[in-house]
C-alpha cells in the first residue's frame, strides 16, 4: 500500500460508461477503506493513469479500445508487480481465465454473475494491505 495513503488505492479501466459509474457508486457505497484514484476507458488511458497514480490495485476490464484488459495486465504486472489486478468481463471464457491466472491477475469477475461479489472482495484486501 502507498504509505503516503490512508485508504487503500484502487484504479479502474471499463469501456462502459454505465459500468464505470456502478462501480464507482458501488465502492462509495461498500468500502469505506478504498480511495478510487481514477477510471480510464481504454487502453492507452488506463496505462497512463497507473502510471501516475501507481495505485495498490486495478480493477480490468477485458474488453476495451485500442487494446485488451489482459494487454494491460502484463504492463501493471511488468511495471509493478505488487499491484494487485482484478479482471472484469462480461465473456467468461476458459482460455480468458487462464491466461489472467498466468500473468498474475488476483481474481477473475463475470460481470453479469459476480458485480455483487467485488466490493467485499476489494474490502478483503484493503484489511489485509493495511495491517501491514
Amino acid at each position: 500500500m502507498n504509505s503516503s495513503e490512508q485508504k487503500f488505492r484502487v484504479m479502474i479501466v471499463e469501456d462502459s460508461k454505465k459500468t464505470s459509474d456502478r462501480l464507482v457508486e458501488c465502492f462509495r457505497a461498500n468500502c469505506p477503506e478504498i480511495k478510487i484514484v481514477g477510471v480510464a476507458t481504454d487502453y492507452p488511458q488506463g496505462l497512463e493513469l497507473f502510471r501516475k497514480e501507481r495505485p495498490d490495485a486495478a480493477l480490468l476490464d477485458i474488453h476495451m479500445p485500442e487494446g485488451n484488459g489482459i494487454s494491460l495486465l502484463k504492463h501493471i504486472k511488468k511495471e509493478m508487480p505488487d499491484c494487485l489486478v482484478v479482471m472484469l468481463t462480461n465473456l467468461d471464457f476458459p482460455e480468458f481465465r487462464k491466461e489472467c491466472a498466468i500473468h498474475g491477475a488476483e481474481a477473475f469477475f463475470k460481470k453479469s454473475h459476480d458485480f455483487d461479489k467485488i466490493p467485499g472482495f476489494f474490502n478483503g484486501m484493503a484489511s489485509m494491505y493495511m495491517t501491514y
